[in-house]
């Protein structure tokens, strides 16, 4: 009965070198796998990183851009409406618009949105509804709502055009 253990205690002796030797297999196989992924990560990285700063490179206005386009979709404009107003598009729309500065949405009907090249304009642009800078078209909304009400608003003189995304 004692070679009997002696033989059980033996062949799970040599199980458990089989396990250890294939544990430390699959440790090295795993670590060299994952030397790998994080080569071809590092490397698709530097490409994306790349073309990146080619992009902003050869079109300089891309950062600006963004942020407008950014900005287009907090007031209520869809992704491609955004998309479309960044590349300089048309954007005819109905719809609402929400605006920061009166913490209201005004409804809009058969308007036309467009993003234009403005020096003097925040980021070098300036956003149009139906010909009106965006912060002026709100606050004429904004007046005309309140007016509406029966709450007559005093003329103030001139104020910055500046959206709060500039500050």
């Amino acid at each position: 009965q004692i070679g009997a253990l002696r033989q059980e205690v033996a062949a799970h002796e040599e199980t458990i070198e089989i396990l250890q030797t294939q544990m430390q297999t699959m440790q090295t196989d795993y670590s060299r796998r994952l030397l790998e992924v994080q080569r071809q990560s590092q490397q698709t990285i530097g490409k994306l990183q790349g073309e990146i700063d080619r992009i902003y490179h050869w079109l300089p206005d891309t950062p600006r851009l963004i942020k407008w386009g950014e900005y287009c979709r907090s007031l209520g404009f869809s992704d491609g409406q955004a998309r479309d107003l960044v590349n300089m598009k048309t954007v005819r729309f109905s719809g609402e618009l929400y605006s920061r500065e009166h913490s209201q949405h005004f409804e809009v009907e058969n308007s036309e949105a467009r993003l234009m090249r403005d020096e003097k304009g925040p980021g070098g642009f300036q956003l149009f509804i139906d010909r009106i800078p965006i912060l002026r078209w709100f606050r004429q909304k904004a007046k005309e709502s309140l007016e509406r009400l029966g709450i007559e608003i005093p003329e103030k003189r001139h104020q910055a055009n500046t959206p709060k995304m500039w500050h």
